[in-house]
């Protein structure tokens, strides 16, 4: 099955009732679909794409699962893929409300990406935050990068982002 086709049966899924438990099925089929291609085909990636850029997918608890999937074949997606991964974060953070996806997508930030790239990530998602479970994610990036071996070099930059945390009443 083509990333595509793949994309359509989403579409297809979540526009009726149990669209979350669909979701996750589809998900499931896209990750054995993956595990079949070498690296990270166009097609593949447009489906992690549209689960975390089209409203209709991200709002839907289980969407969070397409890019879980990508987390666990990491060393398949190339430097380019994943600098579009954050870029398209970056631009719709704001915009995620369900907070399976929130917290994904912060595991995700914080451990896939370099300490720097992570918490310059987290600054931006901060700015764009505006809900709890948002709020929520942000924090999860500073205590993964804290705690991680190069946290301490970072010591400035996380006090900073746990200080602007604590002024919106969350840190």
């Amino acid at each position: 099955m083509s990333g595509k086709t793949l994309l359509a049966e989403i579409e297809a899924a979540i526009s009726k009732p149990g669209a979350s438990r669909a979701l996750k099925r589809c998900a499931n089929m896209y990750f054995e679909e993956l595990l079949e291609q070498e690296g990270l085909p166009d097609d593949y990636f447009s489906v992690v794409a549209a689960s975390l850029t089209r409203p209709s997918l991200f709002r839907v608890r289980g969407a969070e699962m397409f890019l879980y999937q990508i987390y666990a074949s990491i060393d398949a997606v190339s430097e380019t893929r994943k600098e579009q991964l954050l870029g398209i974060i970056r631009d719709r953070f704001g915009e995620y409300e369900n907070d399976a996806l929130c917290y994904v997508i912060a595991d995700f930030i914080a451990r896939v990406y370099p300490a720097r790239i992570a918490l310059e990530a987290a600054a931006t998602l901060l700015e764009k935050s505006s809900s709890p479970q948002q709020f929520a994610g942000v924090q999860m990036i500073i205590d993964i990068v804290s705690k991680s071996s190069s946290g301490e070099e970072f010591h400035p930059e996380l006090n900073r982002l746990r200080e602007t945390l604590s002024t919106k009443g969350l840190g």
